[in-house]
């Protein structure tokens, strides 16, 4: 009786094998570690000629435009990036349209045309073909 429960544990052992590795890539290792950075990163972003506005908050991207009615967007986004002054983001609304908005910083103060108000960023939004323009504040 030893010997055959012996050799049903040694099968039962050589039958096992250690589970291979997920095999992670460098870049979502990196995307991983972006998308942590970003947490709790609020932006307003305000244009005009259209008007237009774009709340930042987290990895919630609302779009909004004022044409006949209120249009509003809801983004996804894909991948972002930090480059000196800048953080550009590229997003994808429900129906996979891809959008890109560039906050940047320069040594002029944005002015949105409207008010006498002086924002420190300055943003450029591309959607649906149309190069938007605006100034971000935190």
């Amino acid at each position: 009786m030893r010997p055959a429960i012996f050799c049903l544990l040694m099968m039962f052992f050589i039958g096992c094998k250690p589970r291979a590795a997920k095999e992670v890539s460098i870049t979502e290792i990196i995307r991983t570690a972006k998308v942590e950075e970003h947490k709790n990163v609020s932006w307003h972003i305000t244009g005009t000629e259209p008007f237009w506005s774009m709340y930042i908050h987290n990895d919630t991207f609302i779009y909004s435009r004022l044409s006949e009615k209120i249009d509003t967007v809801y983004f996804k986004m894909d991948n972002y990036i930090f480059s000196g002054d800048s953080i550009t983001y590229w997003l994808s609304d429900p129906d996979k349209q891809q959008a890109k908005i560039n906050i940047f910083q320069s040594e002029k103060p944005c002015s949105d045309g409207m008010s006498d108000k002086a924002y420190s960023f300055h943003a450029t939004a591309l959607y649906k073909n149309e190069r938007l323009n605006g100034c971000a504040e935190k």
